[in-house]
């Protein structure tokens, strides 16, 4: 299955999302305000996931972030993947403009008794753009091994996502 969305135009009926998204024509994205969940309805497993990430915004220097993630056994929306209180097994990515490392975590989706797990993290070819400055992400996930590439250039490490999973939904916040 493939799922494209350059957003260019509004497609937000193909996501189950929190309140607080709305659809950017002109600048041809998507924006949320604080933490937010937005998932895609579909599962998806091996291949390839694209997106691009611009911080329009941040309360403090160094607070912005952006979790990513993918091979989510659940789409949540009324808490994050980060949380203890969430259900459904999920590994998920922290990138953090201005820095050339990306962290891949795992949360066990337990509910009250979720953990959340560092698995490990990619040095990136170059730093995430500041606020205001696009980055393109394209993840590689191919028999449980996370390949990443940044602006067009891959990572020279790649990263073996150990808790075997192989399809969920693709989500932000």
């Amino acid at each position: 299955t493939t799922f494209i969305d350059d957003c260019q135009w509004d497609r937000s009926a193909e996501y189950v999302s929190a309140a607080g998204w709305t659809h950017n024509a002109a600048s041809g994205r998507y924006e949320c305000g604080i933490s937010k969940s937005r998932w895609t309805k579909h599962k998806f497993g091996d291949g390839i996931y694209d997106f691009t990430f611009t911080p329009i915004a941040e309360t403090e220097a160094g607070t912005c972030k952006c979790y990513v993630a993918f091979l989510s056994q659940s789409s949540q929306t009324d808490t994050y993947f980060d949380s203890i209180n969430w259900y459904g097994a999920t590994y998920y990515l922290e990138i953090i403009p201005g820095l050339n490392m990306l962290y891949v975590n795992y949360n066990t989706g337990t509910g009250a008794t979720s953990s959340m797990q560092n698995i490990g993290s990619i040095v990136l070819p170059s730093t995430v753009g500041a606020v205001g400055t696009s980055s393109k992400f394209r993840l590689r996930i191919n028999n449980n091994v996370l390949q990443v590439e940044l602006n067009g250039v891959l990572a020279k490490s790649s990263l073996a996502l150990p808790k075997g999973l192989s399809e969920g939904y693709f989500g932000v916040s």
